[in-house]
């Protein structure tokens, strides 16, 4: 059977238009010529309203002219555009990351972003297993509190799976995947610069990438000891095996496979 796609230019589609399957999406911009959705729910700092838009009113200028002049835009809801309904959010306002900040929109590297500071975003856990999967994020952190940060982590304690991906004390990589294991990568985390993260394993054997430059994890001992935080998908904040702690930076997009992507990690 062949598909002829009509309508549309084959060039111009979207990222998941042409590799489907995500258990998650998450982007400010569409990720398919097909999702007419919202992108995010933000909340103004002015009164506490809350509104939806898509990702051509978070460009062309209504969000930011509805949070209006002076004003801050946190993020209430980040919304999945795989189709499977596993958004992300905070409720409290203190988790919230910003999208606009005194009046205009967040942006990082011409493109739209969240900023977040001690921020927290919080959904269900996208993935079955850690044989195979790939994530792929657009992602800087400025400042972190702790040494052994974490960015993501995603977990599920019935199934035994426990993902964690960081930079250790000498701001390489790492990938925690069960409760007494850690694996590093030899690329090294620049703080300060917004970089393309791959995480993701083939047949259980993982493997990382930064701005395309692929690595394979080698066995390490740091850090020694499990993270305590909960089945889901963990966004921002730097959490560590003691608890909690700020980190700063942005944000752009999260996308996340529950099979091997591997063939296609430079597309």
């Amino acid at each position: 059977m062949s598909w002829i796609i009509t309508g549309k230019e084959a060039g111009s589609l979207g990222l998941l238009d042409q590799y489907g399957g995500a258990a998650a999406a998450y982007s400010l911009r569409s990720l398919t010529l097909y999702y007419t959705g919202p992108v995010v729910r933000v909340r103004r700092s002015n009164d506490d309203a809350e509104q939806d838009f898509t990702a051509t009113e978070v460009s062309d200028g209504t969000l930011a002219a509805w949070v209006g002049a002076g004003d801050d835009g946190f993020v209430r809801t980040w919304y999945d555009q795989s189709g499977n309904s596993s958004d992300v959010g905070a409720v409290s306002q203190g988790d919230q990351p910003r999208i606009v900040e005194n009046g205009a929109l967040v942006i990082e590297n011409g493109n739209p972003a969240f900023s977040y500071n001690n921020s927290l975003l919080v959904g269900n856990c996208p993935l079955a297993n850690t044989s195979n999967y790939a994530i792929a994020a657009v992602y800087r952190i400025n400042t972190q509190k702790d040494p052994n940060p974490r960015y993501f982590a995603i977990n599920d304690a019935g199934n035994g799976l426990n993902l964690q991906l960081g930079h250790n004390l000498d701001s390489k990589y790492f990938n925690r995947v069960d409760g007494v294991s850690t694996v590093s990568a030899s690329t090294y985390s620049t703080l300060g610069s917004t970089n393309l993260l791959w995480w993701s394993a083939s047949a259980g054997v993982p493997a990382f990438s930064r701005n395309g430059q692929l690595d394979t994890f080698s066995n390490t001992g740091s850090p020694g000891a499990n993270s305590e935080i909960g089945d889901g998908l963990f966004i921002f904040k730097g959490f560590t095996e003691a608890g909690y702690y700020s980190e700063t930076g942005k944000i752009q997009e999260l996308i996340i496979y529950s099979f091997d992507q591997s063939t296609n990690r430079a597309a």
